[in-house]
């Protein structure tokens, strides 16, 4: 079986973390990734998994070129799905070949709100062959947008298992705060939770995983006087380290699950925003806290009875990473994704 990924970019970690889980487990299955705009961190790994991939280099709301190069790839791939990950990517290929509709399978096809969907994102969303939710919240968010419960199909994320952490936790009250590019006003509130948290803890520290060098984080750290306490990092400059030593994860925004769980499978106890997805991951009090999101008060409240019990602490760490490794582990995730990729190959040669 050959399935043609299409992905908006290769600076995604949970996206490209995701697909290296598939190539690097699917060894009946051929993978080819096209990633819409240019090459990044992510591609090396992938191409050394095995998984071709190919960059449009489309940056530009009108590049011929780039339409002109998807056009040709998806027929010379002669793929028999392809397999977009996200509505951005739906809406390029439509306009690239509508014709391969009928064989897509969808993943994150919701915005960070539903409304963000639009009329276009509503009609291409039901001519597709399948629409994948990573939440049973996901799911019921497709089906109020019209999307039929046989097209629709739940695959939890998973995440590739860590040693268990052998570091020794940071001399200083170290916070580790992860999300995606999009998640500034969870980074912004962890900013906010850190400039009340050093009133009590003098040595506290932040690290943003997963923040872009973004000027308004930096204006805001500066403006409360919390710059030289902030560090920015991305998902591809090996983190793994930072959340062994890290006493507490924040999780506080509403994108990128496969960042909570990565936290989660390090051992780390987490504090994160109380979504609908985040609750089907985190049991408050046992395997992790659940917050209020934007709730700056019960945040440092959590976070400050982590700082002040290690064996409170240690006991929740432990107990995420167990409910990672038994419900999210990579192993399962490839394995749904292998029967999902079967069910739609097989509707289709019945079609």
């Amino acid at each position: 079986m050959k399935i043609f990924h299409i992905i908006r970019s290769l600076d995604d970690a949970a996206v490209a973390a995701r697909i290296g889980m598939l190539t690097r487990r699917q060894a009946d299955i051929r993978h080819q990734i096209c990633c819409i705009g240019v090459d990044g961190p992510w591609a090396a790994p992938l191409r050394t998994d095995g998984a071709r991939v190919d960059c449009l280099r489309w940056t530009r709301t009108f590049d011929t070129t780039a339409w002109r190069t998807l056009r040709q790839l998806l027929p010379s791939a002669d793929p028999d799905l392809v397999h977009v990950w996200g509505l951005p990517e739906l809406r390029v290929l439509a306009l690239a070949g509508g014709r391969w509709l009928a064989q897509t399978i969808v993943s994150n096809p919701l915005p960070h709100e539903p409304d963000g969907v639009g009329r276009l994102g509503r009609w291409l969303l039901r001519r597709v062959r399948q629409v994948t939710a990573s939440s049973f919240a996901e799911a019921a968010a497709c089906r109020a947008l019209g999307i039929g419960s046989d097209r629709l199909a739940v695959v939890p994320p998973g995440v590739d298992a860590v040693p268990a952490a052998q570091a020794q936790r940071a001399s200083a009250h170290t916070i580790v705060c992860v999300g995606n590019h999009d998640d500034v006003e969870g980074f912004r509130d962890a900013i906010w939770a850190l400039d009340i948290l050093r009133l009590v803890f003098n040595d506290a520290r932040l690290t943003l995983i997963g923040a872009r060098q973004c000027d308004r984080l930096h204006r805001f750290a500066s403006e409360t006087q919390t710059a030289d306490r902030v560090q920015y990092l991305e998902w591809h400059d090996g983190v793994a380290l930072h959340l062994a030593q890290a006493h507490v994860c924040w999780a506080l925004g509403t994108g990128d699950r496969h960042a909570l769980l990565r936290a989660m499978a390090a051992s780390c106890p987490v504090v994160a925003a109380d979504h609908p997805a985040t609750r089907e991951m985190v049991t408050d009090g046992a395997t992790g806290y659940l917050t209020p999101s934007g709730d700056k008060a019960q945040l440092c409240k959590r976070t400050r009875a982590l700082f002040r019990d290690a064996l409170l602490a240690r006991s929740i760490g432990d107990a995420a990473r167990r409910h990672v490794m038994n419900h999210f582990n990579a192993a399962a995730f490839a394995s749904l994704w292998a029967e999902q990729y079967a069910r739609a190959a097989a509707a289709l040669r019945t079609a």
